[in-house]
């Protein structure tokens, strides 16, 4: 069976720099390396508040409540848009004569958004920002006329496995052998079912949280 999600095997880091992110970057752009895609998306939110200090925002109803949060923090009217069952979004073009800024993102790696409607968008000085989580490795995962382009790097990378790792080797939690998600399938236990364990990652990340909750005395954020 086909696994979709989960978490990433640990990779040792390559010597070599490509300098990828480098090269996303127009000469004349400016590249910040913040703490999260959540920070990136409100120092993008707040900078374009410099031109519109009351702006309204077209934003995909898909999507989690940590991508939501910058706008509401920064102030932002919110409009949302849907999506078809194929994962392609509903633009309104009635809403272009009350957005300032609109939100696009390339679910699952695939950029299905109407290039047309973002073209309308450029041409009535509309800000585009496009978060690049899960297309930063597409071949089209990026709109050439984005304003802003946010990202979440640590999504494809191992950061919080290797903690683990140097945490506790008895742990595995960085095993490549087993890249699985938040559970793991053991024998059959009483009664003939299957029983769920936690995966070796979610152990490690269990076992950090105790440990944050310890040094800082306070409850520690769930990952």
């Amino acid at each position: 069976m086909r696994e979709i999600g989960g978490y990433f095997p640990y990779i040792e880091e390559p010597d070599n720099k490509n300098h990828y992110l480098d090269g996303l970057c127009p000469p004349e752009g400016d590249l910040r390396f913040l703490m999260s895609g959540r920070c990136a998306n409100y120092l993008a939110l707040e900078d374009f508040k410099k031109q519109q200090p009351h702006p309204v925002a077209y934003v995909p109803l898909y999507t989690c409540e940590t991508v939501i949060d910058p706008f509401v923090k920064a102030g932002y009217e919110l409009i949302f848009y849907d999506f078809t069952k194929d994962m392609i979004p509903i633009f309104d073009e009635s809403v272009l004569d009350k957005i300032h800024l609109i939100s696009i993102c390339g679910y699952y790696g695939f950029s299905g958004y109407d290039r047309e409607f973002l073209k309308k968008c450029e041409e009535r000085g509309i800000c585009i920002i496009e978060d690049t989580t899960h297309s930063i490795f597409s071949a089209d995962g990026i709109y050439e006329g984005c304003t802003y382009v946010v990202g979440s790097m640590r999504k494809w990378l191992g950061f919080l496995r290797r903690l683990c790792h140097q945490e506790n080797r008895q742990l595995h939690s960085v095993d490549s052998s087993s890249p699985r998600g938040p559970s793991e399938h053991a024998p059959s236990g009483p009664g003939g079912k299957d029983r769920c364990l936690p995966s070796s990652g979610h152990r490690g990340c269990l076992r950090i949280r105790g440990r944050l909750q310890t040094s800082l005395g306070c409850r520690a954020a769930s990952a």
